[in-house]
């Protein structure tokens, strides 16, 4: 009798999983630009922890407008408590990280609209957080934009040509 109750919700579980959507996985080998701005290695980051990729490989921006978006397919896999760096693992398993300023984490969050949560699904383009560019100028913060890949060895992204990005649309780096 035990056998058949077992059965039984198991083909309810079964059906009940067939019901639900399947999340979809886009297989893009792109990261995209996260801000709109000039590209820049990440080498001339003024923070000797991006510049010495002590935090992974990657690219640098310096953002001309107020929007951070998402540069690739993935899920918020972490939100900073300051609010001034998102994580997202992508499609491949990939950890980029998009880290909103050099000096932003002084601040609190201040100056940092949060636009997405943890777990949320994500693609390119997609807005994370919002800048409040009149507080971070009148402060004069730094709001140079590192995004590495902080689980993967050197190499395995690479750099796109151009100097010039436009958010979520740009590619920036190509995974081999």
């Amino acid at each position: 009798m035990n056998d058949n109750r077992n059965a039984s919700a198991n083909k309810a579980e079964n059906r009940k999983q067939e019901g639900r959507k399947k999340e979809k996985r886009v297989v893009d080998k792109r990261l995209y630009a996260p801000v709109s701005g000039d590209i820049i290695p990440l080498s001339s980051v003024a923070d000797p922890v991006f510049a010495q990729k002590m935090m992974g490989d990657g690219i640098a921006f310096l953002p001309e407008g107020d929007m951070v978006v998402s540069p690739c397919y993935g899920s918020v896999a972490m939100i900073a408590r300051a609010k001034n760096a998102v994580g997202i693992e992508n499609d491949y398993g990939d950890q980029i990280l998009v880290h909103i300023g050099l000096d932003t984490i002084d601040y609190n969050g201040k100056g940092i609209e949060l636009l997405c949560s943890e777990g949320q699904r994500v693609k390119p383009g997609v807005p994370l957080v919002k800048l409040d560019r009149r507080f971070f100028d009148s402060v004069k913060a730094d709001l140079t934009i590192p995004m590495t890949i902080t689980n993967l060895d050197f190499g395995v992204y690479q750099p796109l040509e151009g100097d010039r990005a436009q958010a979520g649309k740009t590619p920036v780096l190509e995974r081999r």
